[in-house]
């Protein structure tokens, strides 16, 4: 596996787009006891959220053994919320909204917008030409687009590689964003279910 070198220009922007809004709503959560409409008072959940807000700059960019570290300090004590609890399935999905990451970048309708951040400016930035998996595809960004007739340019279709999480997002759902946890891959060999990787070693990232 090809390591992952992520520009520094990438991860500030990375932080700048995300840190904020999420603090924000850790603060209500923590302050509150509610995200989403769904509470998250009890004492582990507490300390679950606790400890993101603590390490939620390296969640965010911090390099792999980092994040592994974390993983580390906070699952121990996922077994001991109750089965009540709907913080690893719908609270913490929600504060690190994949699906806003992924769905953000080119805008099929203006095409002259400036792309905001997201999945296509994240791989765009990685100048990555191969999967660094298998370092066979490519999978560099492509744009389809085709000229109107008044002379502008119209935007039909954005593709792009598939983001390969290191660490399931479906298992650590705070890791759904962290950009070391995003690995531009085949969508061949990684199509289906997600792959687990025990077999890789964090270093192989970077």
């Amino acid at each position: 596996m090809n390591k992952l070198v992520i520009p520094q220009d990438t991860l500030t922007e990375h932080k700048k787009e995300w840190f904020e809004k999420i603090n924000r709503k850790l603060d209500i959560g923590l302050r509150t006891g509610y995200l989403n409409g769904l509470k998250c008072s009890r004492k582990y959940e507490k300390y679950i959220l606790s400890e993101i807000k603590k390490n939620l700059e390296n969640i965010l960019i911090g390099e792999p053994c980092l994040l592994d570290d974390i993983r580390n300090k906070i699952e121990p004590f996922r077994k001991n919320l109750p089965k009540r609890s709907k913080l690893y399935d719908n609270i913490l999905p929600h504060i690190f909204n994949y699906s806003s990451f992924s769905k953000d970048g080119s805008d099929l309708n203006n095409p002259d917008r400036k792309l905001k951040w997201g999945a296509y400016k994240y791989i765009q930035s990685l100048g990555i030409r191969s999967c660094p998996y298998c370092n066979r595809q490519f999978t560099f960004s492509i744009t389809v687009s085709r000229l109107k007739k008044d002379g502008k340019t119209l935007t039909l279709k954005t593709i792009k590689p598939e983001l390969d999480h290191f660490f399931p997002k479906s298992k650590y759902p705070y890791l759904a964003i962290s950009l070391y946890n995003l690995i531009p891959s085949d969508e061949v060999l990684f199509s289906g279910t997600p792959a687990e990787y025990d077999s890789l070693k964090i270093n192989d990232i970077k």
